[in-house]
């Protein structure tokens, strides 16, 4: 397993410098945490730790979906209009699939290379519901991230 430092004390990229073993580490398990976490936020317009129906449909809409009904009676379990970033959370599917390591040794790869890493914001969703760039999402978490990331 290699460890990359994402702690930036110079101008060297994150993803080029050396592992520092005093910074904290993030687990594989926390960065999908982390990464869940940044899309439910995200979709949380009004910052107030709850989805509303309209948030939800805001952004599929906004990516030409439409007919939400369905998926957003799966999130709203209890029917109250309201799904905790927490739950939602819970329902952003797993960017790295079977292929973990080799798509986070990719993300740091295009941090390497100079590709952008932006916070996630407005329109995260697809039309279908799913995350539009999962990429650009964990390349913000490992450029972000004050620590190591193993892998």
């Amino acid at each position: 397993m290699t460890t990359i430092s994402t702690h930036r004390t110079s101008s060297v990229p994150a993803a080029e410098s050396a592992a520092n073993p005093a910074s904290p580490s993030v687990t594989p398990a926390k960065f999908l945490d982390m990464y869940r976490g940044a899309i439910a936020a995200a979709v949380d317009a009004d910052g107030d730790g709850q989805i509303s129906r309209a948030e939800y449909a805001a952004q599929i809409a906004g990516a030409g979906g439409s007919d939400t009904d369905a998926r957003w009676h799966a999130l709203d379990a209890d029917g109250d209009g309201k799904v905790g970033t927490a739950e939602f959370a819970k329902a952003v599917a797993d960017p790295f699939g079977n292929e973990r390591d080799a798509l986070l040794r990719r993300i740091l790869d295009e941090l390497r290379a100079g590709q952008g890493a932006v916070q996630p914001r407005g329109q995260v969703l697809d039309a279908a519901g799913g995350v539009a760039d999962p990429h650009a999402t964990l390349r913000w978490l490992a450029a972000s991230f004050p620590g190591n990331i193993p892998y």
